[in-house]
């Protein structure tokens, strides 16, 4: 199964090759600033594709591209579905009147395993496994991390030139009175 903050749910039981996928999804993923893919199962060998075509994302390694790979554990579960919770409890998010996809969100339980560990879990039925649910997770997850790759815009103009040396004057200024005190 792969799902992609992109909203496109591909699953190896409705036989689609792995370009025809990428075929489908490259202009939404041009589209997009970032995009998180579940690459557990399935998911890896369209992965490959992606990261080929887009580059990988990964900040910690100095890697920039559009492609935030997931592997879904306990910690990544949990921060997915938690940070989803509290999208919708303050208002970011509503749920949607697609009946699919509500019921989709409203599948996905938070549980507690013997040892105390906290894990969240669906049922899988003929329609997924919670994949409309988990999709918007990716999504709301590569939403939050692609406004720290924006860089500012700078526009070496002779106006901004001439502002930014009047903010220097001022801050020398500023600078020089509160060393020496006013003047009497």
């Amino acid at each position: 199964m792969v799902r992609t903050s992109t909203g496109l749910i591909f699953g190896s039981d409705i036989n689609v090759s792995t370009p025809d996928q990428i075929d489908a999804m490259r202009h939404r993923i041009q589209a997009a600033h970032r995009v998180c893919l579940d690459r557990t199962g399935c998911g890896d060998g369209c992965a490959d594709y992606l990261i080929k075509e887009f580059q990988e994302y990964k900040p910690d390694e100095h890697k920039f591209g559009k492609i935030e790979l997931c592997n879904f554990s306990n910690d990544l579960k949990c921060s997915l579905f938690t940070k989803l919770r509290m999208a919708f409890d303050t208002l970011k998010l509503r749920v949607p009147v697609n009946r699919e996809v509500r019921e989709d969100l409203h599948s996905v339980s938070r549980a507690t395993t013997p040892n105390g560990n906290v894990t969240y879990r669906a049922p899988r039925n003929a329609d997924g496994h919670a994949d409309r649910c988990t999709a918007l997770a990716l999504c709301l997850r590569a939403s939050q991390t692609c406004v720290s790759m924006m860089r500012p815009i700078v526009f070496d103009t002779p106006l901004t030139r001439m502002i930014l040396q009047r903010r220097r004057e001022i801050e020398a200024n500023r600078k020089f009175w509160e060393e020496n005190g006013p003047c009497v």
